[in-house]
């Protein structure tokens, strides 16, 4: 039998545009076995129409950013219907390899650092805030004093008086036991108090978000597409929306993610390929 080539309509394309490359992606990095036979790997991508490096950079950006790129899979859109679910599964395998690599350890190493909330500065002491107001009135003083060196004697008459309130501040900072400085320490401390108990919470939720192992990322990256792509209808009604593209009649559906109308104008045999890879894939050992 002749197999139907996939030229539907422009969001049909699309669909399955975002899941192949995507297995790259949401999906995370999916497979049952690893693929060790370069043959094999390049029939992927000459099916996909894309090199290997385009592959690895899809991969990468689309788990640890979690958006879906297909830039360079130049032939997804003329894939035979009756070929997509192999197509899906092949890019899979090779996404779980790519993911075990050293390269994609290397990068997701550098995003969980990069996204690591940084610790805040320890609450500064009496005499840190001593020795910087004291320099900092110093050099008020010696800038006023000189700018009142060189006016006329009505105008220095009115610095004068802020000429004294800073040497008043700075006797007072000068002072081992001003209450000033007393004052300042203590709203320091407090300040950094709170500033250390955000910072632990923020640091919980990054551990949580970008654990140690790279492949629990991984899981988390396919549990979110095995939660975004359930209970699609695959016989669901469209309707052309008045602008060229296609709509769900079911205003139920027209409200679902992106991600599951991708799944769903991917296809049954797609999709249902790649959730069956992915679970499989989550109950594996780490």
């Amino acid at each position: 039998m002749k197999k139907e080539n996939f030229a539907l309509d422009e969001s049909t394309g699309r669909g399955i545009m975002s899941l192949l490359s995507a297995i790259v992606i949401a999906i995370v990095c999916i497979g049952l076995f690893s693929f060790t036979a370069r043959s094999a790997s390049e029939a992927v991508f000459q099916r996909l129409g894309m090199s290997q490096s385009e592959a690895d950079q899809n991969i990468s950006q689309s788990i640890l950013q979690g958006y879906l790129s297909h830039a360079g899979a130049r032939n997804l859109k003329s894939i035979a219907i009756g070929d997509r679910a192999a197509a899906v599964k092949d890019l899979m395998l090779y996404a779980k390899q790519y993911t075990k690599s050293d390269a994609f350890q290397k990068q997701y190493e550098a995003l969980r650092t990069q996204q690591r909330p940084q610790a805040p500065a320890a609450a500064e002491s009496e005499e840190d805030i001593r020795s910087k107001m004291v320099s900092d009135l110093k050099k008020s003083i010696k800038s006023t004093e000189e700018s009142m060196a060189k006016m006329n004697d009505e105008t220095k008459k009115m610095m004068a008086e802020s000429l004294a309130m800073l040497k008043a501040q700075l006797k007072e900072y000068e002072n081992p036991n001003s209450e000033m400085v007393k004052m300042l320490a203590a709203g320091s401390a407090q300040t950094n108090a709170y500033e250390q108990e955000a910072y632990k919470e923020k640091l919980v939720k990054w551990q949580k978000q970008y654990p140690a192992d790279a492949q629990a990322f991984v899981k988390v990256r396919l549990q979110q597409f095995l939660n975004e792509t359930k209970d699609i209808d695959f016989n669901a009604a469209l309707k052309d929306s008045g602008r060229g593209k296609m709509k769900f009649v079911n205003p139920a559906f027209e409200a679902k993610s992106s991600d599951w109308k991708k799944a769903f104008r991917a296809g049954k045999d797609a999709t249902t390929t790649a959730r069956q890879i992915a679970q499989q894939w989550l109950q594996e050992p780490a």
